[in-house]
């Protein structure tokens, strides 16, 4: 969820990532897709809510378990290594604003990165 107060990530019952929310011009944030293509049989697999067009991170469901069964038919070890590339390039970016029209969200880099890290963490620990 994205709002003026942050981003609220639903990771497990009452449990969220809390981010931050951006403090400029999402018209001016860094745009994030294109380093994103290689990810998107993961976000088609975790797109089970509704559609990121409408309901942003919220058409995804990143639940430990859900990830684990949606994700089984893809290959773990090249997701994770694509996530940690995605990651190595958001760590060298310069600028805090980000957008990505994928998935229907503005972040800052530190949400975004905390994220990631849970995402790797998850698909590293059925791997």
């Amino acid at each position: 969820m994205n709002d003026e107060h942050g981003v609220a990530i639903s990771i497990g019952q009452d449990q969220w990532i809390m981010g931050e929310a951006p403090a400029g011009d999402r018209k001016k944030a860094i745009r994030i897709d294109e380093w994103m293509v290689e990810l998107q049989p993961l976000w088609a697999a975790l797109e089970t809510n509704c559609v990121a067009a409408c309901c942003g991170l919220d058409a995804f469901v990143f639940w430990p378990e859900a990830i684990q069964n949606n994700t089984r038919h893809l290959p773990k070890a090249l997701l994770i290594a694509q996530l940690k590339i995605f990651q190595n390039k958001i760590e060298n970016i310069y600028g805090n604003d980000l957008v990505s029209f994928r998935l229907n969200s503005y972040f800052t880099k530190n949400t975004l990165l905390h994220f990631l890290a849970y995402l790797i963490g998850v698909l590293s620990a059925e791997h």
